[in-house]
């Protein structure tokens, strides 16, 4: 009967260890209000980024513990990114959307920005939205020592592609996504002004510009007064021009690198019969002078 009594009293005692056993768990960064999920039950962690599990074990704290995808504040979520050194790290993402603007400081729309690429250190790369907020990773976790800590994320611009040119620098544009949500993109948009006149007369002359853009698409414009268009943002890059008129119209290759004005001289139907005509007169004019000298001679 005492054994029996002695056993029930161990058991009993072994029981209730076993369910005040827990573990403490330093989360990196060191955070408050991360949601996680142990067996179903819901833990948040607290001051410091410390978190208590319901257990000792620490095979089944791993393969049980659960990070519930937090919303830290607007645009933050926390991710679960891995164990370190018996240490819960996560990834923090941030919502960014860019803006795009020229070198004079107005806004490109960023739906002419057809693709964005960002670079991280250890060669990261990733797609950047236009015209829409990415989700990116603003923290990395690195080794101090045998600790692991969180290092702000630093991204850089490695290209942007409008019309198929890159409009900028490589890798020269950096920012921090925990900093900055909407990062300013400088991209190299230029103005392109444009007159066609007649190589005798001055005038302008033309009825429609296309122009060939560095992807090879062609857009095409009616002139206006003078023979003038003006392309108000522009891509730099490689650009191939023509002009419809009345005459011996040509292409005209143009690299855009800073604001430009190009005007070309167009010989005109007009300017070719001008010119016939004032050959003719010069050689009817020789002919009569030359008739003239042979009469005298003759008499």
């Amino acid at each position: 009967m005492r054994r029996a009594l002695l056993l029930a009293v161990i058991a009993a005692l072994l029981g209730a260890s076993a369910a005040h056993a827990a573990t403490t768990v330093q989360v990196i960064p060191a955070l408050p209000g991360v949601h996680f999920s142990f067996d179903g039950a819901p833990l948040v962690s607290g001051h410091g980024g410390t978190l208590v599990v319901p257990t000792d074990d620490r095979v089944a704290l791993r393969r049980r513990l659960r990070v519930v995808n937090t919303t830290l504040r607007h645009g933050v979520h926390a991710h679960f990114h891995g164990w370190r050194r018996g240490r819960l790290t996560l990834t923090l993402m941030f919502q960014v959307r860019p803006r795009f603007v020229d070198p004079g400081g107005r806004h490109v729309d960023p739906r002419r920005i057809h693709s964005v690429l960002l670079k991280a250190p250890g060669g990261t790369r990733m797609a950047l939205l236009t015209d829409h907020p990415t989700w990116v990773p603003g923290n990395r976790i690195v080794a101090v020592g045998r600790r692991p800590v969180s290092r702000p994320l630093v991204w850089s611009v490695e290209r942007a592609i409008a019309n198929g040119a890159n409009v900028v620098a490589r890798s020269q544009q950096r920012f921090r996504p925990s900093n900055v949500r909407h990062p300013r993109v400088h991209v190299r948009f230029y103005r392109l002004r444009f007159a066609a006149h007649d190589a005798l007369l001055a005038s302008g002359i033309g009825s429609q510009i296309s122009l060939t853009f560095p992807d090879r698409h062609v857009e095409t414009h009616p002139l206006g007064a003078g023979g003038r268009f003006n392309f108000g943002s522009l891509p730099r890059g490689s650009y191939t021009i023509k002009v419809k008129a009345g005459g011996f119209a040509s292409e005209w290759p143009v690299t855009l690198s800073a604001n430009q004005s190009l005007d070309v001289s167009v010989i005109s139907y007009l300017d070719v019969l001008l010119v016939l005509g004032g050959l003719l007169a010069i050689a009817l004019g020789l002919l009569l002078v030359g008739r003239r000298r042979s009469r005298r001679l003759t008499a």
